[in-house]
């Protein structure tokens, strides 16, 4: 049994274009406040991400790293990363 929810599949981008074009003018309005609602988490996730990378970056440029440098011979050679 196969039934379709449109309030599942439909963002709150289209109900507000659909809002905007039919003339409601309160239902765009709470459009963007749910635009932003359904946006958010991926947004702050990406603000989080970045600046874990940008720390990550700072202190890693902060210190030398030998092991990580290829040998001049060019040979590829395993080096432990717990010492």
């Amino acid at each position: 049994m196969t039934t379709s929810r449109s309030d599942w599949v439909t963002t709150a981008r289209e109900r507000t274009v659909a809002a905007i074009r039919e003339g409601r003018i309160e239902d765009a309005l709470a459009g963007v406040d749910a635009i932003w609602a359904e946006g958010r988490p991926i947004h702050d996730f990406y603000g989080d991400m970045c600046a874990t990378f940008c720390d990550f970056i700072a202190a890693d440029a902060s210190t030398s790293h030998p092991a990580r440098t290829a040998p001049s011979s060019g040979a590829c050679r395993w080096v432990s990363t717990s010492m």
